[in-house]
């Protein structure tokens, strides 16, 4: 008996492996998929090392070179007060992608749970759950962060957090969705009728067979993390000074729009690339998780 346990247990392990080399191959067929995975590769590079890179100290104030356009001294210009708006630039990469990062790990974790909590036992839990997300999402998001951050204060971490409850609620439909796929399902059933645990037959098998829809809503929403971040920081909601993130960069050159228009639109186009880089991703991600959905 213990050496079918064992054999049947290699088994799986050698299905997962393959399974996983599998998805990776499909992945790399998209050349979409690999252009913004090496694209996103490249800004979490520029995110760790971006302060060595910087060719000036990104607070360092520099009056007499103010509001200089981008020049070889300067690539993309100086800001109103002669800060370097490259190294800056550089600088501000790790406080977005850390926003947008931290933000979805706070909402993808709340919804796993409540989803998995939502979907695997139904009836009145999940109508109380449900119910719950009904009147959050009822709440416009832009003014739900407002509200939060508005409450919560200014700050990195503040941001992360209002931005990350406010996307628990999407996390818990999604993961509710999955798990009624699967609580039907045969093996859920045999784990029941061997006496399994609740919790044992979500964590170890409800939950990794409905896994996959979690993992690109997660990539695929760091993008939108980082946008609505921007958007906090231009109200002056989050990242204060002198973090020079990427939303806070923009918001400094609303001011300067039509005398010195790279200090808004350089920052916005850094935005921008970081978040097609990773809906390019996504979408592959998708794609090579589930090819029944490929178009």
């Amino acid at each position: 008996m213990p050496e079918n346990t064992a054999v049947m247990g290699s088994e799986e392990v050698v299905k997962k492996e393959n399974q996983v080399l599998a998805v990776i191959k499909r992945l790399s067929y998209n050349k979409s998929a690999m252009a913004g995975m090496i694209i996103f590769a490249f800004i979490v590079f520029i995110a760790i090392f971006g302060e060595m890179l910087a060719p000036y100290n990104y607070a360092t104030v520099d009056p007499v070179n103010a509001l200089q356009a981008p020049s070889l001294q300067h690539l993309f210009g100086t800001d109103n007060l002669g800060r370097d708006i490259f190294s800056r630039v550089l600088v501000g990469c790790k406080w977005s992608l850390l926003i947008g990062v931290g933000a979805q790990i706070i909402a993808c974790g709340g919804g796993i749970i409540l989803g998995c909590i939502s979907g695997f036992f139904g009836g009145r839990v999940d109508q109380v759950i449900m119910r719950c997300c009904d009147v959050i999402q009822a709440i416009p998001s832009v003014l739900l962060n407002i509200c939060l951050a508005g409450i919560l204060g200014p700050g990195v971490f503040n941001t992360i957090l209002a931005m990350g409850l406010t996307g628990i609620t999407g996390g818990t439909r999604l993961m509710r969705s999955s798990i009624m796929t699967v609580r039907k399902k045969e093996y859920l059933e045999a784990a029941s009728s061997i006496n399994c645990s609740n919790s044992r037959s979500i964590i170890m098998h409800a939950l990794p067979n409905s896994f996959s829809p979690m993992i690109v809503s997660f990539t695929m929403s760091i993008g939108s993390g980082v946008i609505g971040a921007s958007g906090l920081t231009y109200l002056g909601l989050g990242v204060q000074a002198p973090n020079p993130e990427w939303g806070a960069l923009v918001s400094s050159g609303r001011n300067y729009l039509q005398s010195a228009p790279y200090m808004t639109i350089i920052p916005g186009i850094c935005i921008m690339i970081l978040v097609l880089s990773l809906n390019l991703f996504g979408d592959g991600l998708r794609d090579a998780l589930d090819p029944k959905l490929k178009k």
